[in-house]
C-alpha cells in the first residue's frame, strides 16, 4: 500500500536520492521511509515513474531572465563567493510589488523588495539561516530585530537532523531594511521540497519559519486566503503555514462556493518572478556571475539543480487540475495574488505567458473565470485555506517544539496556588492608593467586572480591574500563559485586597479589544435609518485586522487544547457558568422576573416561560422544556468522564486585545499583535463549552449587539412575533442590508474559521493520536448547540430590547434543536 503511494506521486525519472527523500517529506511519508527502502532501490522505484513531459506550446513560462545590472543593484553579489553559499549550486528570484507594477527601472524608489532563494536541499537551508549575517551582507540590509533566534532555532535543527527525521519547516522568510529605508525580504526554500510539492496531484504545505506573523493574505482581486500560524511561546518565531495552492472550504456543501482555488504566497512569489542570479557551477573560486540565459523561452537546465522552469510549470497545472471551467489566458490572471496591482507591462507579459489551454482530460463547458473578482462580490468576504490535513501535521512538529518545558500541575481553585502567586506581587497600600488617579471604563462586552486606567505619581499608565473572581483572575492568568504563551497574556503586577472585591493592576496596554474594532466597523456602515448598508470591504483594513485576529485566536485554541488534553470527569468553572444560569433558570428569573413587553402584548414571567413557541412555521416546546432539556444534557457532561481541555473559557471577541504594534513588529509588518485577557473562567472543562461564547458572541454580533449598533430587528424585518391562539410565533430572517445582501459577512467568515482552523484540525487531532478520546468528543458534542441556547439569552438582559430577545430566542432554540450532522448547515444558513 505505501509502495503504491509513493509510485501514485509520479516521482520524475532520475531523481537522486536526497531529493526522493524531500518527495516523501512533502507527501508525509517520512514514518515509510524504512519500509519503502526495503522494497530495493528506491532509485531503481523512481526510474519507473515520470511526469508526464511539459510542452512549452501547452504550459506557461513565467520565470524571466533578468539582466546583471539589476541584480547588481539589488544585491551584493560577492556574498555568493563566501561560505555556505560559495558551495552550492542556487538561483535567486525578484518578484512582488516589484515586477507586478514594473518598477525594475527605478528600484531605490521602492519602498519592499520580494525575493526568493532556491538552494538545493532542506539541510542546505539550515547552513545558510544559521548566518544571518550573511544574508543581511547580501541584501545590503541590517537584519530585522529577533533575526537571531531564526539562527538559533536553524542551528537547533542542523544539531538534530538526519536524513529520515521529521523537518520543522521547509522555507524561510528573512528581511531587513536598507539605510536608504528600503524593506528587503527573501524567502529560502530548497528545489527539491518544490518539486515534491510539484509531483504531488494535492495540494501541499509549505510550512515556513518567519518572524513576520502574517495570517490574512488579503487582495482585491479575488478571495482572502486565510494562513494559519504556530507561534514560540514569547510570539516572536512564527511557522507560517503558506501552501501551493489554497482552496475554498467544504463547509458550504450545496451551497455556491464564490471563492476560487488561488496560488499560496511563496508559489506565487516563485511564479511571477525575474531569474536575477544563478550559479550554476560549484567550483572553488570566485562566483560565476549573473546568468545569461538569453530569453524567456530558455529551458536549460541547471547542472546540479532540476530544472525550475518544469518546476514552475507542474505548479501551475497543478492550480488549472483544481477548477472545472475552460478558460482565457485574461481570465486566468486573476488567480495570482494582487493581480489588481499588476502593471499594463506586466500584465502584458504575464498575457504572453499564459497563452496556454487546460489539459483536455479537465475541459468540460466553456464557461470562464471573472477577470476581477473569481464571482466574488465586494460586499462579501470570501476565504482560502492551504490543505487541512497537510497543515495539521505542521501544526503538530511545531507545537511539539513548543511545548510547555513544565507538565501543568495547578489544580484551578486551589488556595495554596492564590498564595504562591500573590506572594510574588507587591500589596498596594491605602497611602498608596491615594496617590493614584482612576479612571473606570464602561465596555458593552464586560458585563461582570468593572475596571478602568489608574495613572501612577510617576506618570505610569496601569490597567485595573475588579471583580467576585479576582483571586481566579490571580491564579488563572499563568495557567494560561503556559499554554497559548506568555507573550499573549497579562501578567499581574500588583493587586489591593483591601477593596472589595480585590483590584488587580495590569501593565498599560494600547489598542482596542476584537469586539470594539467590530463595533466601529459596522456602525461606519449604517444609515441614519438604521441600516446596514453595502460597501466595498476589499479594502478595510479593520476586515483585515478582525481576520487575521481570529485565525490567531483559533491557533492559540488549538494549541492549547491538543497540549493540554484529558479524560476526566472533572469539572471547570465554564461549566458551572452555563449550569447556574440554566439550573432552575436562575438567569431568566433574573431577567424577566417582571415579564417581557412588546407593543400592546406583556406576558409575565410564567406565561412566558409556559408558552408554545413556533419558530418559522416549526413548533417547538415551551422555554421551561427546553431549559430543562439543556440542563439535562450540560448536566450530564459534568458527571461522566469526557474529553477535556486547558481553556480560556471566555474567549469571544471582548476579551481579544489586538495591541498596536511596537517598532520592531510594525518593521515585521505583522498585521496584529494578540492580547487575551480576562482570566475568571481558565479551567478545566470540555472544549464545546470553550468554543461556545467566541462562537456565538463573535458570529451573531449584530444581532446579540443590535442595541450598541443602533439596529432595530423589529424595524429591519429581521424578527416578527404574534402571539395567535396561545402559541408564541417567532419569524426570523437574517439581517440583510439595505440592498438585500448578508449585513454582516464577518460572521460567516468567523464561523468558518473556527471550524477549519480549530475544531476540524482537533477532530483530527483526537482520531489520530487519542481513539477513545475522538468517540466521547463526538458525543459530548450534544452539548454545544445548548450552551449556544445559554449565550443567547442567558448572557445579557435583553427585558427593554424585545427586539432583541425574540431574535437571539430564535436563533438559539434553532440551533438547540438541530442534530449535529445538520449543525454547519444551519449556521450557515442563519448568518
Amino acid at each position: 500500500m505505501v509502495l503504491e503511494q509513493f509510485i501514485n506521486l509520479r516521482v520524475p525519472r532520475d531523481t537522486s536520492h536526497s531529493t526522493l527523500l524531500a518527495y516523501v517529506h512533502a507527501n508525509n511519508m517520512s514514518s515509510h521511509w524504512s519500509e519503502l527502502q526495503n522494497h530495493g532501490s528506491l532509485l531503481s522505484v523512481s526510474s519507473m515513474l515520470s511526469i508526464p513531459e511539459c510542452n512549452g506550446a501547452t504550459t506557461p513560462d513565467l520565470l524571466t531572465p533578468c539582466n546583471d545590472a539589476v541584480a547588481g543593484s539589488l544585491l551584493d553579489v560577492d556574498v555568493f563567493a563566501r561560505a555556505p553559499l560559495k558551495d552550492l549550486p542556487l538561483s535567486m528570484h525578484i518578484g512582488g510589488s516589484t515586477i507586478y507594477r514594473g518598477s525594475l527601472c527605478n528600484l531605490s524608489r521602492l519602498r519592499d523588495l520580494d525575493s526568493i532563494l532556491i538552494l538545493p536541499t532542506y539541510l542546505d537551508i539550515l547552513k545558510v539561516i544559521c548566518h544571518t549575517t550573511l544574508l543581511g551582507d547580501l541584501l545590503r540590509v541590517l537584519p530585522e530585530p529577533g533575526s537571531e533566534r531564526l539562527a538559533s532555532l536553524a542551528a537547533q535543527e542542523l544539531a538534530l537532523y538526519q536524513p529520515c527525521r521529521d523537518h520543522l519547516f521547509e522555507a524561510v522568510r528573512f528581511s531587513g531594511t536598507s539605510e536608504g529605508g528600503q524593506k528587503k525580504s527573501i524567502k529560502i526554500v530548497s528545489m527539491v521540497y518544490l518539486q515534491g510539492m510539484a509531483s504531488s496531484t494535492r495540494p501541499s504545505a509549505l510550512p515556513t519559519l518567519a518572524l513576520k506573523d502574517r495570517r490574512e493574505l488579503s487582495s482585491s482581486s479575488f478571495a482572502r486566503r486565510l494562513q494559519p500560524a504556530t507561534s514560540t511561546s514569547d510570539a516572536i518565531v512564527h511557522i507560517l503555514h503558506d501552501a501551493d495552492v489554497y482552496l475554498p472550504c467544504q463547509l458550504y456543501a450545496g451551497q455556491e462556493v464564490i471563492a476560487r482555488p488561488a496560488f499560496g504566497c511563496t508559489v506565487d512569489l516563485f511564479l511571477t518572478s525575474c531569474l536575477i542570479y544563478e550559479q550554476t557551477s560549484v567550483t572553488p573560486g570566485p562566483v560565476v556571475g549573473l546568468a545569461k540565459l538569453g530569453n524567456s523561452s530558455s529551458t536549460a537546465a541547471l547542472p546540479s539543480l532540476p530544472n525550475y522552469l518544469s518546476v514552475a510549470r507542474l505548479l501551475f497545472r497543478k492550480l488549472l487540475r483544481t477548477l472545472t471551467v475552460y478558460s482565457t489566458p485574461q481570465n486566468l490572471i486573476s488567480l495570482f495574488y494582487r493581480s489588481s496591482s499588476f502593471s499594463p507591462e506586466f500584465h502584458s507579459q504575464l498575457l504572453k505567458k499564459l497563452a496556454v489551454v487546460l489539459p483536455m482530460e479537465t475541459v468540460q463547458d466553456p464557461i470562464c473565470i471573472p477577470s476581477i473578482n473569481g464571482g466574488q462580490a465586494p460586499d462579501e468576504v470570501a476565504l482560502l485555506w492551504p490543505p487541512p490535513s497537510e497543515t495539521l501535521i505542521w501544526r503538530q512538529r511545531m507545537m511539539k517544539y513548543c511545548m510547555p518545558s513544565q507538565p501543568e500541575t495547578t489544580n484551578v481553585g486551589d488556595e495554596q496556588d492564590y498564595q504562591v502567586v500573590t506572594a510574588k506581587l507587591p500589596r498596594l497600600v491605602e497611602q498608596d492608593l491615594s496617590l493614584l488617579v482612576a479612571s473606570t471604563s464602561t465596555d458593552p462586552f464586560s458585563q461582570n467586572s468593572s475596571w478602568g486606567v489608574v495613572l501612577t505619581p510617576t506618570g505610569e499608565r496601569m490597567f485595573w480591574k475588579r471583580s467576585s473572581s479576582s483571586a481566579a483572575e490571580l491564579r488563572n492568568s499563568m495557567i494560561l500563559a503556559r499554554y497559548i504563551g506568555s507573550g499573549k497574556c497579562q501578567h499581574p503586577v500588583a493587586f489591593d485586597e483591601s477593596t472589595s472585591p480585590t483590584t488587580v493592576f495590569y501593565p498599560y496596554v494600547s489598542g482596542d479589544s476584537m469586539a470594539s474594532v467590530r463595533l466601529r466597523e459596522l456602525r461606519t456602515r449604517l444609515s441614519e435609518k438604521g441600516e446596514v448598508v453595502a460597501t466595498d470591504l476589499h479594502h478595510d483594513e479593520d476586515i483585515s485586522r478582525l481576520l487575521a485576529a481570529a485565525v490567531t485566536r483559533s491557533d492559540d485554541m488549538f494549541r492549547c487544547w491538543s497540549q493540554s488534553v484529558k479524560y476526566t470527569s472533572n469539572v471547570g468553572a465554564i461549566h458551572q457558568f452555563f449550569g447556574e444560569r440554566i439550573r432552575g433558570d436562575t438567569r431568566m428569573r433574573q431577567f424577566y422576573g417582571d415579564g417581557l413587553k412588546w407593543d400592546s402584548v406583556h406576558l409575565s414571567y410564567l406565561e412566558l416561560m409556559a408558552t408554545n413557541i413556533c419558530i418559522n412555521g416549526v413548533h417547538v416546546s415551551s422555554l421551561s422544556s427546553i431549559f430543562r432539556q439543556a440542563e439535562q444534557v450540560i448536566e450530564d457532561i459534568s458527571k461522566v468522564p469526557h474529553v477535556q481541555i486547558i481553556g480560556h473559557g471566555d474567549l469571544h471577541g471582548g476579551n481579544v486585545m489586538l495591541r498596536c504594534a511596537d517598532a520592531a513588529r510594525e518593521q515585521r509588518g505583522d498585521m496584529t499583535h494578540i492580547l487575551y485577557v480576562d482570566y475568571d473562567t481558565v479551567g478545566h472543562h470540555s472544549p464545546w463549552f470553550d468554543v461556545a461564547k467566541p462562537l456565538y458572541n463573535d458570529c451573531f454580533f449584530p444581532y446579540f449587539y443590535a442595541d450598541h449598533l443602533g439596529i432595530d430587528l423589529f424595524n429591519t424585518g429581521t424578527v416578527q412575533v404574534e402571539l395567535l391562539e396561545g402559541i408564541l410565533h417567532i419569524e426570523l430572517n437574517p439581517l440583510l442590508t439595505r440592498e438585500g445582501r448578508r449585513a454582516d459577512p464577518l460572521g460567516i467568515a468567523f464561523f468558518e474559521i473556527m471550524i477549519q482552523s480549530l475544531i476540524a484540525p482537533f477532530t483530527e487531532y483526537l482520531n489520530a493520536d487519542y481513539d477513545h478520546s475522538k468517540q466521547q468528543f463526538a458525543r459530548d458534542s450534544a452539548a454545544l448547540p445548548h450552551a449556544l441556547l445559554a449565550c443567547a439569552i442567558l448572557t445579557r438582559d435583553f427585558s427593554s430590547r424585545p427586539d432583541m430577545f425574540f431574535a437571539n430566542l430564535a436563533i438559539g432554540i434553532l440551533i438547540a434543536q438541530t442534530p449535529m450532522h445538520d449543525f454547519c448547515r444551519l449556521i450557515c444558513r442563519l448568518l
